[in-house]
């Protein structure tokens, strides 16, 4: 991933977590674990400290709505990503934009405002099809809901999946 891409997607990180209060230290910890996964240890720093003057972090902040400004440099930070990432590689970030959100389950919800954010960037990269089969697996916490023949489980037995689900019977 280019330098230009890992900035923007760092920026999109930032405004989401700077919603609802100002970015919490879960999500802090996520973004660090994504960029030490994909990163060096020295552009681990550095894309940290992005994140933390972007989400404004340590900063004690009131709920924010979303301005104008915002939805300009989401376009912007998407139109970057865009050009440079395969269509694949999109739905990768958007499942980590996901994940980044449903992170924090214990300090934030997961907002109209946080929704509509990414049902934009989900837009932007024409990924509306999927969409909501990702929302509902990355915020699901059970997944006999997961009722999808889309969706793959991994389970020792089918007892309780859905009807509609695949299954992989996985051994103990």
């Amino acid at each position: 991933m280019s330098s230009k891409i890992l900035e923007a997607l760092t920026k999109l990180f930032a405004l989401i977590s700077r919603l609802e209060g100002g970015a919490s230290e879960v999500e802090r910890k996520f973004v660090i674990d994504y960029f030490k996964k994909e990163l060096d240890e020295n552009s681990v720093d550095a894309y940290t400290k992005l994140y933390e003057t972007e989400a404004e972090y340590g900063k004690e902040q009131e709920n924010k709505n979303i301005t104008m400004r915002d939805n300009v440099r989401i376009l912007r930070f998407c139109r970057e990503i865009n050009q440079g990432l395969e269509q694949r590689q999109k739905v990768i970030i958007l499942i980590k934009l996901l994940e980044l959100v449903a992170s924090d389950k214990i300090d934030k919800v997961f907002t109209p405002q946080r929704r509509e954010i990414l049902k934009t960037i989900c837009d932007t990269f024409n990924i509306k099809d999927d969409y909501n089969a990702m929302e509902n697996f990355i915020f699901c916490e059970d997944s006999a809901i997961l009722n999808s023949n889309d969706i793959l489980i991994g389970a020792s037995n089918n007892r309780l999946l859905p009807p509609n689900a695949k299954y992989l019977k996985v051994e103990r």
